[in-house]
Order: C-alpha cells, then sequence, then structure tokens
C-alpha cells in the first residue's frame, strides 16, 4: 500500500468483496449442477425400475427449472466480473464507495436467455434432457407388473388365473374311466386280515 495514497486500502477491500460476491455466485452454480444430476438420477432410477415410462419426463421439470437458475447466477457472476474491472479502473484517488450493486458499471452484459444457451449450461442441461427424452421413449410399459397381476402402468390389469377347486383338481388328477375299479377297492378288506364268514 503506498502512503502517497490513503484510499489505496479501502479500494482493494471493495474489490475483495466483490471477488467473495463472484465466488459465491460461482459456488451456486456449481451446486445447480449437482442436484440436477442427483433429482434426474433418482426420478430415471425410479420409472426404470418400476417400469413405468410415465415417470422419467417428469425429470425434465427438474432440468428445466435448474437449468434456468444456473443461467442466472452465471449471468450475475459476470455482472459482478464487470463491476471489479469498473472498481480497478476507477479513479483510486478518492474514496472507495463500496458499491456492491452489479448493474452499477458502463460494461453491458448479455441477456438470461443468451446465458441459457451459452457454451457453459447447454452442453451439460441439454445432453441431460436428451438422455432423459430418449429414456422415457425406450423404457418399456409395466409388462412385469401386468405378468404378475399388478396394475399395469396404463390402468388396465391382466386377468390372474383362479385356483382350481378341489373337486376339479381331483378329476383332472383321478380321471373317472368307465369300467374301472375304484382306485380306493383294496380299502374295502377288513382290516384285522381275518375272512368274512
Amino acid at each position: 500500500m503506498s502512503d502517497a495514497n490513503p484510499h489505496e486500502a479501502g479500494h482493494l477491500k471493495h474489490l475483495d468483496y466483490i471477488q467473495a460476491a463472484i465466488t459465491r455466485m460461482a459456488a451456486n452454480s456449481f451446486l445447480i449442477k449437482g442436484w440436477g444430476v442427483t433429482l434426474v438420477t433418482a426420478i430415471v432410477a425410479l420409472g426404470i425400475a418400476n417400469k413405468l415410462s410415465g415417470v422419467i419426463p417428469v425429470a425434465l421439470l427438474p432440468i428445466a427449472v435448474l437449468w434456468g437458475l444456473d443461467a442466472y447466477f452465471l449471468r450475475q457472476e459476470r455482472r459482478f466480473r464487470s463491476r471489479w474491472n469498473a472498481v480497478r479502473k476507477a479513479d483510486w484517488t478518492a474514496p472507495a464507495d463500496f458499491e456492491m450493486l452489479p448493474q452499477a458499471t458502463d460494461e453491458p452484459v448479455a441477456s438470461w436467455l443468451r446465458f441459457v444457451f451459452s457454451a457453459t449450461l447447454l452442453p451439460f442441461h441439454g445432453v441431460l434432457a436428451v438422455i432423459v427424452a430418449l429414456l422415457s421413449i425406450l423404457t418399456p410399459v409395466g409388462s412385469e407388473q401386468c405378468r404378475n397381476g399388478a396394475s399395469c402402468a396404463d390402468g388396465a390389469q391382466m386377468a390372474v388365473p383362479r385356483p382350481l377347486p378341489s373337486s376339479e383338481v381331483r378329476q383332472v388328477l383321478v380321471p373317472d374311466l368307465p369300467n374301472s375299479p375304484s382306485p380306493c377297492a383294496a380299502t374295502d378288506l377288513p382290516a384285522t386280515g381275518t375272512r368274512s364268514r
């Protein structure tokens, strides 16, 4: 710090404040990407495990919301960088004003929509959305549940074979043949083995 400029310390502290805001915006963007992958993976895994292709497109909702938030924080980061440059180029012989509003600069920043389709966000969120769309198309509808008699994804239900009554089971196992001895004829003999008179 120069002794000839007593306001230099204030301007350096101002730059530190702006740099802290830039770091916070970058950290928010990183957290959003992590939450996006976690939520999309959970929803897609739920749909595939239950063979419910209608659940998988729900993952597009958090992708869209987090994509927009990510673009917002990226734009805010660029605006704070513009503010940082403005403070760096300012007259340091005057006292620091400690202005923290990111729009208090003459350097233009692109619109939010431009950041949505920027080269840093489109490959990540766009590819994630394409993967979810393909999985929703390629995932079979709940055929396994239908075979087990559970409710199918479309609301229909497969008929489950009913158990046969005991009389029908006996007819299947021991058919009644004409002029055939009774299968229980051997039990007609006396249990003691003595000849009856």
